[in-house]
């Protein structure tokens, strides 16, 4: 399983067998992540600014927003349960926001999934262009990611 077509590709050319999925940040549907009555209040019918510094200060002034830092620092020191939850509360803020502009990846891709407004803005080099323009059918990639793993 690989992620982008230059992996797939480098891994195929050596005769490895692989298929490629994409991110599996993709098959996230909203309703996986839980209702914050905090976080509606705050967020709803918010932009949301993520790691896009040059958006952020290009932005319409009256308009209610928001600025994010995806990565942080003290994420290579959690421990995978600690990720998850740090990745579903970012997630949480942002199932409200009415647009958002993301340069990361690991943003743009499930905020896609969930449905939401998302525009990447971020560098769209070989490894990410294909998981920029192209939407999976996340039935298909779920069905599929759950068979190959059983």
């Amino acid at each position: 399983m690989c992620r982008d077509k230059t992996t797939f590709n480098l891994l195929k050319n050596k005769n490895i067998d692989v298929v490629l999925y994409g991110c599996l940040t993709q098959i996230l549907n909203i309703e996986n992540i839980p209702d914050n009555t905090d976080y509606e209040k705050k967020y709803k019918d918010s932009v949301i600014y993520i790691d896009c510094l040059e958006y952020w200060n290009k932005r319409n002034k009256c308009e209610k927003a928001y600025y994010f830092e995806h990565y942080i620092n003290k994420l290579e020191t959690m421990n995978p349960k600690d990720r998850i939850n740090y990745a579903q509360d970012l997630l949480s803020k942002y199932k409200y926001a009415k647009k958002i502009y993301s340069s990361r990846l690991h943003a743009f891709l499930p905020c896609r999934a969930m449905g939401l407004d998302v525009k990447y803005v971020g560098d769209s080099n070989y490894r990410v262009c294909e998981l920029i323009k192209n939407i999976p059918d996340k039935t298909k990639l779920f069905e599929e990611f759950l068979h190959k793993v059983k």
